[in-house]
């Protein structure tokens, strides 16, 4: 995902990293919002992984501005 990412849209990377953004800050909300709430443990899960996946795109965003050989590098899928 992260080489496809980052080679098939280099062309607007500015504008992916604004969305990517945004929905990284979103998920994080939702996700920890909705897992304060819930008293039963597989919805708690459930919100859970939706707050981790935003942890995830921040990294992606992170690494987007990296540059594409160095942030391949640092998710270890080169040498």
């Amino acid at each position: 995902f992260i080489r496809i990412f980052l080679i098939g849209y280099s062309a607007v990377p500015q504008l992916w990293m604004d969305v990517l953004s945004v929905f990284a800050v979103l998920s994080v909300f939702v996700g920890v919002w909705g897992m304060l709430k819930q008293k039963r443990l597989t919805r708690f899960m459930g919100y859970s992984g939706i707050a981790q996946m935003g942890f995830i795109m921040f990294g992606v965003v992170s690494a987007g501005s990296l540059g594409h050989n160095q942030a391949i590098q640092s998710f270890g899928f080169g040498s």
